[in-house]
Parts: C-alpha cells; structure tokens; sequence
C-alpha cells in the first residue's frame, strides 16, 4: 500500500516574517499521486475511491484522473448534510456522498470556523495559528455543535478499495485507527497532514500515520470486481450529523 501525504504546501499560512522580504517563489508541486491514480485507473475495473472529508470536491480532485477506469465509483463522507447534498445532485450517479462523520464512533463536537474548510472535530490552537499569517482568522471558531461520529470499518461493508482520501483536519488517526479492516484491502492512502499539530489534541507527526498504515496493510491487494452500490452501506440509524451551529464558549 502507497501512502501518499498532501503536499506540506496545502497547510494555509507562513510563519511571520518581515514584511521587507520579497515573497518566496511558489513551490512547484509534484504530479506523483495524480500519475500513480492515474496508473491504477487505467488497469482495473470497479475503481473504488473512498472520500473521508468531501468539503470542496471538485472535477480536479487528486483521484479524478482514476475515475475514467470502467465503473468507477466514489463512496464520499462529508458531516455537512447542505455540502451532501450539493454533492450528489452535481455528481450522481457515479459518486455517492453520505452526511457522516468519521472518526471513532464516539460523540464528540464540530468546531465551525469562519472558513468551512478548517472546520474539524478538534479545536484549533488558537495559540499556535496566530504565529502563522492568514490562519489565525480562517481557524476563529464561531460555532460549536455536537455530533455522533462513525467508525470507518461500520460505516462501508467493503472489505477493499483502490483510493483513501482522507481530508479531516488533524482528526485523520482516528479514522485509521478504525479503519482496520478496510485497510488491508486498500492500494492508496492519501492523508491530509500536518508536520506541526495546528489543532489540540491533533497526533503530532505524520510519521504517527504513515506508520499505522504500514502496520495495518499486511496482506496485498488484488483487483477485483467491488461489491454493487446498493449493499455496501450498513443501515445506522444516526442524529442529524451537524446540527446548527451554536455560538462557542
């Protein structure tokens, strides 16, 4: 199993520095996971792609290029029930996209941030963000709400899939950690990290995830037709995953 980190150039902001200095040159980035999806689509039927964290899902996603593979599919997760639905009408029938929260099956609380796409399970460290320009506004918390999360392993009943998207900022351990099963069958694992914990509670290096991942996939993946659309959900009966927002503490 590949796993594959966003580039370090995703996580928003740069430290303070004098204003004085000319901007650094925009860091070229590699094209490796796109050609590696890319390699993979174009050899095997019933592509799989599993979505953790779909906020802001596009025609131009890292796996896009995989989905020309014949009868591909994409199985996405966003905890946001407006995003969800926006989702599914732009891009049924080949991707699917359900309002849960994965994590570790426990209650827990949604921080929403001024930008959606910083909104987390964890709160931000509002100490550390500031040090860093443009973040510390993006991560102001202005809600805060509770919520029910579900482990990845009984959210899907597939045992395998071509391409994990994780993208739940600072709260991807606990959805490898309860991922177990999932992850033996899984060639692709492409996770959202931070090199420094930007959110409390946040497992603090990426080596913590690249390790449970090699750890979890022992055996290796074979292609293989994946089971029809309609079996592959368990049937949970869930809460409203994000209820409206309340004003934070």
């Amino acid at each position: 199993m590949a796993v594959l980190p966003a580039h370090p150039a995703d996580v928003w902001g740069s430290p303070v520095k004098d204003e004085s200095h000319a901007p650094p040159a925009p860091i070229a980035r590699p094209q490796h996971h796109q050609e590696f999806a890319e390699l993979l689509g174009a050899r095997i039927d019933g592509y799989t792609v599993i979505d953790i964290g779909a906020h802001g899902t596009g025609t131009d996603d890292v796996y896009a290029s995989a989905l020309t593979a014949r009868d591909s599919r994409v199985i996405g997760f966003e905890p946001d029930a407006d995003d969800c639905s926006t989702l599914n009408a732009r891009f049924a029938p080949r991707r699917r996209y359900l309002p849960f929260a994965i994590g570790d099956g426990q209650p827990g609380s949604f921080h929403h941030c001024r930008s959606p796409l910083v909104s987390s399970l964890l709160h931000p460290d509002t100490e550390f963000v500031a040090r860093y320009e443009g973040l510390a506004a993006p991560c102001d918390v202005i809600g805060i709400s509770p919520i029910r999360t579900m482990k990845l392993d009984d959210a899907v009943e597939l045992d395998s899939c071509d391409f994990l998207k994780i993208d739940v900022q600072g709260a991807s351990l606990p959805v490898l950690e309860h991922a177990t099963r999932l992850l033996r069958g899984t060639s692709v694992v492409h996770a959202e990290v931070e090199f420094v914990p930007i959110y409390r509670g946040e497992a603090p290096r990426f080596a913590d995830r690249a390790a449970f991942c090699c750890l979890s996939a022992t055996t290796p993946r074979s292609p293989r037709k994946s089971a029809p659309t309609a079996s592959i959900f368990r049937r949970a009966r869930l809460e409203s995953p994000v209820p409206p927002a309340n004003p934070a503490c």
